[in-house]
């Protein structure tokens, strides 16, 4: 077991000559920079990578209070990729385990989406979280991706000011042609830059739904692996204080639920991929499993009108869509839109 192999330049060179020579030698490898770990052409084909998700919201109460089996998250996984609506208030499963729980805050779920996901937030205060993110940020922008051939001390500062770019802006598709002319970059350069950011795993981006051909043509929407990333670097320039809170949460919240998605399909086998939709009046994701209808998926914080949803089932044929939203306490069933608060959401 070799950990931090990244500091060795032919780590993956040695493991190759051991794994040519004996068959009989298991071998782990392991190391604090996700990007130099898989960004070798060595080891590519014979390394079993195993994704490091940040925490759910019920890992994270299981750390933070005590254990408890949460047998809720099939029946939300059933609701959302079947329309089953499940036979048990899960607001009252809910509850049953937050009251067992000692101390546990009624906000809970909000400082989870603002600073949740990695467990070093649980000690530490509102500012120690911001200044720990941002400094193991800046050190995959600075160490990690400086390490890579092609990049020096300027792309790396482009690869920075993308990330507060992504943070500060509204969700939504948006063309690495725009990105080059707002940074004063190149497309080619913009293009690499967000390739090795998705490969660190502080971003993702989600595809339109359209035909393969078409795909390639449109431009995709950027999120961070966890909603707290994008509340921490907001945090860091000052600009969460500028607009209103309900606004404010439902940039972050949209974050959580396609983070969400992002991470279940890393960490389990459902098969399924998450697009956003690209039509006029669009709603924020549609969900696919194999060849099934996709399910349109709309995401607020508080009264939602529902005549996006209701365009999105028409136009693709969906038996039900789902309205993520704070404006119920338990799960709705109204005209085929499902209503799910995310306080319910966030056992999936």
């Amino acid at each position: 077991m070799i950990d931090e192999a990244q500091y060795d330049n032919d780590w993956s060179m040695i493991g190759k000559i051991i794994f040519d020579s004996n068959k009989d030698i298991f071998m782990v490898f392991s190391g604090s920079s996700a990007l130099e770990l898989s960004y070798n052409a060595d080891s590519a084909r014979r390394l079993l990578k195993i994704p490091v998700c940040p925490l759910t919201y019920a890992e994270h109460l299981k750390l933070k209070y005590t254990y408890f089996k949460n047998d809720i998250s099939q029946s939300i996984l059933n609701l959302i990729f079947e329309g089953k609506l499940p036979e048990e208030h899960l607001e009252s499963k809910i509850l049953k385990i937050y009251s067992s729980f000692n101390n546990y805050k009624a906000n809970e779920l909000e400082n989870f989406i603002k600073y949740g996901g990695f467990p070093t937030s649980f000690n530490q205060d509102a500012h120690e979280i911001i200044k720990t993110n941002v400094d193991m940020i800046e050190k995959v922008v600075t160490t990690d991706m400086g390490n890579i051939k092609g990049i020096n001390g300027q792309t790396s500062y482009l690869a920075s000011q993308l990330l507060y770019f992504f943070a500060l802006q509204n969700p939504g598709e948006i063309s690495k042609g725009s990105m080059a002319n707002h940074l004063d970059s190149n497309k080619m350069t913009i293009n690499k830059l967000l390739e090795l950011l998705e490969k660190t795993q502080l971003i993702f981006h989600v595809e339109p739904f359209t035909s393969s051909a078409k795909r390639t043509t449109k431009p995709f929407k950027y999120y961070f692996a966890t909603s707290s990333l994008k509340h921490i670097l907001s945090m860091n320039l000052g600009n969460a204080n500028l607009e209103a809170k309900e606004a404010y949460m439902s940039k972050l919240f949209e974050n959580f639920v396609a983070s969400s998605f992002f991470n279940l399909k890393n960490r389990s086998n459902v098969m399924y991929n998450t697009y956003y939709d690209s039509n006029k009046k669009n709603v924020d994701f549609l969900v696919q499993r194999g060849l099934d209808t996709p399910v349109p998926i709309e995401v607020s914080c508080g009264k939602k009108d529902k005549s996006q949803i209701k365009t999105a089932m028409n136009k693709y044929k969906s038996d039900y869509g789902i309205i993520i939203s704070n404006t119920t306490r338990n799960i709705v069933e109204d005209d085929n839109i499902i209503y799910l608060p995310p306080q319910i959401f966030s056992f999936m």
